[in-house]
């Protein structure tokens, strides 16, 4: 139990954190040379991230 809640701490707080951060936000051109900011750590990339945290597997996603 304990491992689930630190789990979905943990997640909360790097999408917290991602989201805060200026330095995760990127900018990218979109259809029709409009431009787009977007942030890899979304709900699901952060759990993603910190599942690959627990079982040292490590993920494609890595915080700046």
């Amino acid at each position: 139990m304990c491992i689930a809640f630190s789990f979905t701490g943990v997640s909360a707080v790097i999408y917290v954190i991602s989201r805060l951060s200026p330095n995760e936000w990127r900018v990218e051109e979109g259809p029709g040379g409009e431009d787009t900011i977007e942030n890899e750590f979304t709900v699901k990339n952060s759990a993603w991230f910190v599942a690959g945290a627990l079982m040292c597997q490590g993920s494609e996603l890595s915080p700046v």
